[in-house]
């Protein structure tokens, strides 16, 4: 994942470090690793967000882990996005990421998502509209191992 996102950087210092768009939470809670995306994103929040999801996530690898990625309110973000999602899901599943539950709001952030995890053999991952389910389907997924 570094030398993607180094060389995504190089590429944004040539062009003047453009400023963010759009704007992301990320916390943790017990195992569980929550990022909430909101509006529209460039490729440099694109960048910032995947950067700090792998800086927390080091904080829970020394056992299993798990993610939600609540969409709810974001708008996207650029296609080269998809490479660093797919290089941070490696990252994550070597480093014992057991479940993934996506909230999305539409069918398009949908597949997105679904394309990022075909790097996942054995991090479970499932889609929702609402974050209870979300919620209630990684809680009986984690009791199960």
């Amino acid at each position: 994942m570094s030398i993607l996102l180094t060389n995504t950087i190089e590429a944004t210092d040539n062009r003047k470090a453009l400023s963010q768009h759009g704007s992301y939470s990320i916390t943790i809670h017990n195992q569980v690793l929550t990022v909430k995306a909101y509006d529209a994103w460039n490729i440099e929040t694109a960048i910032s967000c995947l950067k700090e999801f792998k800086v927390q996530a080091e904080k829970l690898k020394h056992k299993s882990w798990s993610s939600i990625i609540d969409l709810t309110h974001w708008e996207l973000g650029p296609p080269e996005m998809l490479n660093g999602m797919k290089k941070l899901n490696i990252w994550s599943e070597k480093n014992n990421q057991k479940f993934e539950a996506v909230i999305v709001k539409n069918s398009v952030q949908e597949h997105l998502l679904e394309v990022s995890h075909i790097t996942f053999s054995n991090t479970q991952s499932n889609f929702f509209d609402n974050h209870n389910d979300a919620l209630s389907w990684l809680s009986n997924s984690q009791e199960n191992i």
